[in-house]
């Protein structure tokens, strides 16, 4: 590392720094990709009532879950771990298949 990188001291020219941007742009999952690769964790979110605890919607992922409650997958994990109410009438349950 350091001063025996080949890169050191050194940096990509403007046309070099673009053609990686466009390669890594290959990379990016289709949104059915996505959704096979949530399926393959075997992580389910369920959400019930607070007040009742009355089922209410099932998600196969925490990303899912996170995009419907407009807030980050990490944010779905840690109310689902916790057991604490979520957005002052939820809880959040997750499982691994």
């Amino acid at each position: 590392m350091g001063e025996h990188n080949s890169m050191y001291g050194k940096t990509h020219t403007k046309e070099v720094r673009e053609s990686i941007k466009n390669k890594l742009k290959s990379y990016i999952h289709s949104k059915e990709t996505r959704m096979n690769m949530s399926k393959a964790k075997d992580l389910t979110i369920y959400v019930f009532f607070s007040s009742n605890n009355k089922f209410l919607f099932e998600f196969v992922s925490s990303r899912a879950a996170g995009k419907y409650f407009y807030c980050t997958d990490t944010h779905v994990i840690k109310y689902a771990r916790s057991g604490f109410i979520f957005k002052e009438k939820y809880i959040l349950s997750l499982t691994y298949n």
